[in-house]
């Protein structure tokens, strides 16, 4: 008997089994899977946990998402897919994955673009972030703790050129 509780939502749409997503704590997913969390409850933005699971590059847990019956071409409200989440979230790891996976990387969402044409918008709105970054870079290098290089701006760029290239390769 499921405990229709286990699925009830937050303000937000959450459900627990998002949250165990979203804290990356595996042991809580299978926890929550084995009680009979619904695996395929979006949150108010129409994103399943296996959704939230590819943005937060939690592949360990997009597995058991998998292996416990998650609908791996589940659309979201805006008909994204997995791999839309995950180029959008910079999910370097999650990408390779999921392009080890039967999925579809030229579907279209609402607004007709690919998970590529995301990397590359991620890639042209990072590079203002980026420039300002190497100024503040610029600017701090006499202070006692200058900023460095390799700030979380500069690495979401590295990973949405690798993210890139795995979608241009396959």
């Amino acid at each position: 008997m499921v405990d229709h509780k286990i699925n009830q939502v937050d303000d937000y749409g959450f459900t627990a089994l998002q949250y165990a997503v979203y804290a990356n704590n595996l042991d809580l997913v299978r926890s929550l899977i084995s009680q009979g969390a619904d695996l395929e409850k979006a949150d108010f933005d129409g994103l399943t946990p296996l959704h939230r699971a590819a943005y937060w590059n939690r592949v360990e847990i997009a597995k058991v998402l998998i292996d416990a019956g998650a609908n791996i071409q589940a659309l979201a409200a805006d008909n994204s897919t997995l791999l839309h989440r995950a180029v959008s979230g910079g999910a370097v790891e999650m990408v390779q994955f999921l392009l080890t996976q039967k999925i579809d990387v030229n579907a279209l969402d609402s607004h007709q673009d690919t998970a590529l044409d995301y990397a590359k918008k991620m890639i042209y709105h990072h590079k203002p972030l980026i420039s300002l970054s190497e100024l503040l870079i610029s600017a701090c290098s006499s202070a006692d703790e200058p900023i460095k290089p390799e700030s979380e701006v500069a690495n979401k760029e590295a990973a949405y050129q690798e993210i890139i290239q795995l979608l241009t390769d396959n």
